[in-house]
C-alpha cells in the first residue's frame, strides 16, 4: 500500500493537540493588538514543523490530555515561566571593582584636564 506525504502527516498528528503559546510577539495597539507578519509566520512555522519549541510549542496526545482532565489551558503544556537568569556573584562582584577603578581613574583625567585649561580643582 502506498502512503503519500499527507498521509504520513496525518498519521504523525492523529490524536495530537498542537499548544502554542503566543502572548509576547504581537504589537500593542490601542483598542486591539496585532499580529505582526513575523509573528504569523512565527505560528505558521511552528504549526508545520509540528515539533516540541521549549517555552513556546507543545504537541500532547491523547493520554496527556487525559491526564490534564481534558484541560486545555496552554500553560499545562507549555512551560511558561520566564527563565532565571543565573548570575555569577564573584564575577558581578569583579566587574564592579573593574568598573571602580576605571571611574577612579576618568576622575584623575578629568581633573587634570581641568587644571591644564585654568581651572581651580
Amino acid at each position: 500500500m502506498y502512503i503519500n506525504s499527507e498521509q504520513k502527516k496525518t498519521e504523525k498528528r492523529k490524536n495530537k493537540i498542537i499548544f502554542i503559546y503566543e502572548v509576547k510577539d504581537f504589537e500593542a495597539g490601542k483598542v486591539r493588538n496585532l499580529l505582526r507578519e513575523v509573528d504569523i509566520k512565527k505560528i505558521a512555522s511552528a504549526f508545520t514543523q509540528y515539533e516540541d519549541i521549549d517555552r513556546y510549542c507543545h504537541i500532547a496526545n491523547f493520554e496527556e490530555v487525559k491526564e490534564n482532565e481534558f484541560n486545555l489551558n496552554v500553560p499545562r503544556y507549555v512551560d511558561t515561566s520566564e527563565l532565571e537568569e543565573k548570575i555569577n556573584v564573584q564575577e558581578t562582584i569583579d566587574e564592579l571593582i573593574k568598573l571602580e577603578k576605571e571611574k577612579q581613574e576618568l576622575e584623575v583625567q578629568v581633573a587634570k584636564n581641568l587644571k591644564e585649561l585654568g581651572f581651580k580643582v
